[in-house]
């Protein structure tokens, strides 16, 4: 799906572009990009501080409006089920520690068997792809690894729940170390025990003979 809404641009907008160039010498920008979106050309610019701008063929400030995002997806060949201008987190676009979610962005569930989840940034066109698959990893590995449930994001019921299981975890330790020792002391008594019978049963053995 990716690849559809981003399409080909024309040659010829690559070179309009080109020659818009010498007008963006006076910005900050230290990096450009070009790519596309439903065959329409943009570039990618990255200024000194780390923020990036999406710019039309002119060179000018472009953010994907939600026709634009619409006009694509029409493209595909499957449908929409919904389609939202995101402003805050869900389940599947979210921040985590040093990791931020880009706000807002449009997101598209598509009517496929997997219900696909498209997350569009409108103000640089990166498109994000959620299957079947990436949501149940959400929840069976990546879930359970960084407990970031969204009833546990807030402190201090994360705090909590994690002491509770790291408590868990130390019982579990103190166990079976507890049984580790105390079964090396009950086979250091046998042995001892089969050590003092054999002696003894040597013994006799012994003394049988020099009768």
């Amino acid at each position: 799906y990716r690849n559809a809404l981003i399409g080909e641009p024309a040659p010829s907008d690559t070179r309009r572009f080109l020659d818009s160039l010498p007008a963006l010498g006076a910005t900050d920008y230290v990096r450009l990009e070009t790519g596309s979106f439903n065959g329409t050309f943009h570039a990618l610019a990255t200024r000194r501080d780390g923020t990036r701008q999406r710019l039309n063929v002119q060179g000018n400030p472009a953010i994907l409006d939600a026709a634009e995002v619409q006009a694509a997806l029409g493209g595909l060949s499957v449908g929409v089920s919904d389609f939202v201008h995101m402003t805050e987190e869900d389940q599947y676009h979210y921040a985590y520690k040093g990791n931020t979610a880009t706000l807002p962005v449009y997101r598209v569930i598509l009517d496929d068997d997997e219900q696909t989840r498209l997350y569009i940034d409108p103000a640089t066109g990166s498109i994000a792809t959620v299957n079947a698959n990436d949501r149940l990893n959400r929840w069976t590995r990546v879930g359970l690894h960084r407990l970031d449930f969204s009833f546990m994001k807030a402190r201090p019921v994360w705090d909590l729940v994690v002491i509770f299981l790291l408590a868990g975890v130390t019982l579990v330790c103190i166990t079976g170390t507890w049984m580790s020792f105390r079964r090396i002391k009950l086979d250091w008594q046998l042995g001892r025990k089969r050590l003092a019978r054999l002696r003894q049963s040597k013994a006799a053995s012994m003394q049988t003979s020099s009768d």
